[in-house]
């Protein structure tokens, strides 16, 4: 089975979950191949397939257009390749972005990210909490305190 995902014009992490319910939806075996505008896409993506052992290879269609394969289940030796030599550096020096412990606690204090522009804040801090919850394990804990305390109650004043 193959599925295409157009991610053209996504932020991250939209083209990682995107990439993430293509592969769900393969049902075991299968080619997923995303269309991205950026590196920074290809090179999550390619991180992403090297942790859960699926088969990568990207290519640079034109300027801003990279074509990512994904080969999930029995991964066929040409879809499968190992990055190029840039790309392999900057994965190495990712830093992993959910801990390594089987417990975790996310912490939300604020109303908002960063500062000082309130409304790009609270853009950010939505952006984040959703990418939380397309986390392949979601966190064990999620304790609000402070200003974060109200986004647990805002849903219900509007």
């Amino acid at each position: 089975m193959k599925k295409e995902v157009n991610a053209i014009g996504d932020i991250c992490p939209i083209p990682l979950v995107k990439a993430k319910e293509a592969i769900k939806e393969l049902n075991g075996a299968g080619v997923v191949e995303v269309l991205v505008d950026n590196e920074i896409a290809v090179q999550n993506l390619t991180k992403m397939a090297q942790q859960k052992g699926y088969g990568c290879a990207s290519k640079k269609v034109k300027d801003q257009e990279y074509r990512v394969t994904l080969t999930v289940g029995e991964a066929d030796e040409q879809t499968t390749q190992k990055p190029d030599s840039e790309t392999a550096k900057n994965i190495e020096e990712c830093i992993p972005c959910a801990p390594a412990k089987k417990t975790s606690l996310v912490v939300i204090s604020s109303k908002t990210m960063g500062g000082p522009n309130e409304q790009l804040g609270a853009t950010l801090l939505k952006g984040f909490i959703y990418a939380l919850t397309q986390q392949d394990e979601l966190p064990d804990q999620i304790l609000f305190y402070n200003g974060g305390a109200f986004l647990t109650c805002e849903a219900q004043n509007h």
